[in-house]
């Protein structure tokens, strides 16, 4: 039956309005009543029922936006906000640190550009500077999402600058996030619902998966000394990605404590943070963040004749496999090889799999990963050889 019913909702059909329709007209106007399209009342019948089935598939995602399994969009934000969860996380930006070098006192404008030899990554500096010496100088890429370049690709000038001659990066970029996907945060909010409150892994879990991407929560309740080396009757919270910022960090802290149950310490080794409780006494809170691990991987595929896949095809296929591994995710071969054979029903087989953490990969199992580490990898670590 249409409507809201025990079931949930159900949608009524243009063809069940259109018979509803022509009971009522004839019982109101008679059996014999013509309702055919070639008759005046039958085509005001048509319109009629047409724009009462329009109001019925309204109601039907009005239903299914109030469905946290269906909901999307502005709706799962609604939820989302209804649930106490805060706003789907917005894109960000890659953003690094280049040194620039060139004449004493040249000025490099903010929105100066410099890209890798490759020409793949382009970033902007965020802000003015005057060289002086080495100088280093906050940049960010052109567009938001986990844009990489590693260290010391940075190096082609692209806004010429008279005095300002060449350019670095010591370190990697801190990749960026692209926008928080219907999935990702209805998974966010699930985790949040499931927490059982303050004081419970879950609990001290779902605030911090309001900051963070990821968190695992150890707990050692006993008296002695986990493996780990989490001490006694304390808490490790292990989070990625490092946010690479102090009032980040501060809000971090601040949410940790929320949950902390009496007692227990919030115990680690990367950040120490301060946080004053009610009664004005600073409570120390310790975390870490999980460590990655650069994967490499060499694989032989076999295409049929004819196919038009290309090696970058199956680099982007593992790539996409890996980093979106969680914490303590082990990388599979048969996962990878999963992700091969998506790519295409042209790929017959694949073969020669090496996983390992160095550079040609030999290990030929899976890659064991650490509670404390995540996989990640990157193109550059993906060897294809097509048969």
């Amino acid at each position: 039956m249409a409507g809201v019913d025990s079931t949930g909702f159900t949608i009524k059909t243009l063809q069940e309005v259109l018979a509803d329709l022509d009971a009522s007209l004839r019982t109101e106007l008679g059996e014999n009543l013509r309702l055919g399209a070639d008759s005046v009342l039958g085509q005001i019948r048509g319109a009629i029922g047409t724009e009462i089935s329009l109001v019925w598939e309204a109601l039907a995602e009005v239903s299914a936006a109030l469905d946290p399994d269906q909901s999307v969009g502005v709706y799962l934000d609604a939820l989302a906000a209804l649930s106490g969860i805060t706003p789907r996380q917005q894109a960000t930006f890659s953003t690094g640190t280049i040194t620039v070098n060139g004449t004493g006192g040249t000025i490099i404008p903010a929105g100066s550009r410099v890209r890798d030899t490759a020409s793949t990554v382009t970033v902007e500096t965020t802000e003015a500077v005057t060289i002086a010496g080495a100088t280093p100088v906050s940049v960010q890429a052109l567009v938001t999402g986990p844009i990489e370049a590693g260290a010391g690709t940075l190096t082609v000038i692209v806004t010429p600058v008279a005095g300002w001659s060449s350019s670095t990066n010591a370190a990697a970029l801190t990749p960026g996030q692209d926008i928080e996907s219907d999935l990702q945060l209805r998974a966010r909010r699930e985790a949040s619902l499931q927490a059982s409150g303050t004081g419970t892994d879950g609990g001290i879990r779902a605030a911090l998966l309001e900051i963070v991407e990821q968190a695992v929560i150890l707990s050692n309740r006993t008296n002695s000394t986990a493996a780990d080396g989490t001490p006694a009757h304390a808490v490790r919270a292990i989070l990625y990605p490092d946010p690479s910022s102090a009032s980040v960090e501060a809000t971090i802290a601040t949410a940790y404590f929320g949950q902390l149950p009496a007692g227990i310490q919030a115990w680690g080794t990367a950040v120490t943070a301060t946080v004053t409780d009610s009664q004005g006494v600073d409570q120390i809170i310790e975390w870490d963040y999980a460590t990655e691990v650069d994967t490499f991987i060499d694989v032989s595929v076999t295409l049929a004749p004819g196919s038009d896949i290309v090696a970058s095809d199956i680099q982007a296929a593992i790539v996409a496999y890996v980093n979106a591994l969680e914490v303590g995710d082990d990388v599979r071969v048969l996962r990878v090889y999963q992700a091969i054979q998506a790519v295409s029903d042209d790929v017959l087989s694949a073969s020669a799999l090496a996983i390992d953490i160095i550079d040609p990969p030999v290990a030929t199992s899976d890659l064991a990963i650490d509670i404390d580490e995540i996989a990640r990898t990157a193109t550059a670590n993906i060897g294809v050889t097509i048969a």
